[in-house]
């Protein structure tokens, strides 16, 4: 299953077997994730920022941003009749 990630760090994280310190509040949740990469079940994938469809939810974009993740979601503007 791919697992689409636009932060470095967490696709670094995710794919090295060693716990570093400054991961500690979050270990339980890695040894699952950094598992199922193992395991072969998950394929962390590395998108942009530019191209996460996910920052449209998440983010306040600019104009230019916002549209075309939208054309990316198939969603289109309402129109309006009188």
């Amino acid at each position: 299953m791919p697992l689409y990630c636009d932060n470095d760090a967490a696709v670094r994280i995710a794919e090295d077997s060693v716990l570093h310190s400054n991961t500690k509040h979050f270990r339980v949740k890695l040894h699952y994730v950094c598992d199922q990469v193992r395991m072969g079940e998950l394929n962390i994938l590395r998108v942009p920022s530019a191209d996460n469809v996910a920052d449209i939810l998440t983010k306040s974009l600019n104009r230019t941003a916002f549209e075309s993740l939208r054309l990316s979601l198939r969603l289109r503007t309402a129109e309006v009749t009188p």
